[in-house]
């Protein structure tokens, strides 16, 4: 009598103390649920945090199609201005060269005016001729001095054209710059849910062991 009495205080206090592991096993079990609730949700924000780089990356390739685009076109008009500033150099140098003998005919025509200064009919009529020539010789300069200014006006705006040029070469390559800095974001934030992933299948793993040990608790 007394040994089972021994036995049943034995079995007694061998079951408090089994109700007092599964009840720190289960208090243990909740904070692993409540960490594996907070990882779940903390694993969600990180795909929407994602996401959203995934479409801002998106939008920065169009952004910067768009301004390849632009670029590409800023370069054919580039080159379309300097093939109109070598013609209208060309074209200067012609007028040039057409004021410089109009010059000379002007000079031989002094001369010839000198040496027929003697016969007055003559004279009249050579004035006569001079005259003209002398009129087409400021129509002809008047052109000069309109070419001279059309052809500061056309530099101008190529040296404008160029600083835009520049600036939109600048606004590219900041982007560029900021494109590459979100690949290194995106893949940190992979990194991170990586992580993650492993974290939550070893914090499953031991939940699977703790529930084990919780109903089967002699067979160990």
């Amino acid at each position: 009598m007394a040994k089972i009495q021994v036995e049943n205080t034995t079995l007694q206090s061998q079951n408090a103390t089994l109700q007092s592991q599964v009840a720190t096993i289960q208090k243990q079990q909740n904070h692993m649920e409540q960490e594996r609730e907070q990882m779940i949700s903390g694993h969600e924000e990180l795909q929407n945090t994602h996401s959203s780089l995934i479409s801002d990356h998106e939008s920065l390739q169009r952004l910067h199609e768009q301004l390849s685009t632009e670029y590409e076109k800023l370069i054919s008009e580039h080159g379309s201005l300097k093939a109109n500033h070598k013609t209208l150099k060309h074209e200067i140098k012609e007028l040039r060269e057409q004021h410089a003998e109009i010059v000379r005919e002007k000079n031989t025509l002094e001369e010839i005016k000198a040496a027929i200064e003697q016969d007055k009919q003559s004279l009249k009529n050579e004035s006569k001729s001079l005259g003209t020539l002398q009129l087409d010789y400021v129509h002809v300069k008047e052109e000069n001095i309109r070419l001279r200014s059309s052809n500061e006006k056309l530099t101008k705006e190529y040296k404008g054209l160029l600083d835009d040029h520049k600036a939109v070469k600048n606004e590219y390559n900041q982007l560029k710059l900021r494109h590459t800095e979100l690949q290194g974001s995106f893949a940190e934030c992979r990194d991170q849910l990586n992580t993650m992933d492993i974290d939550i299948s070893k914090m499953a793993s031991r939940c699977e062991v703790n529930i084990f040990l919780l109903f089967y608790p002699f067979e160990h």
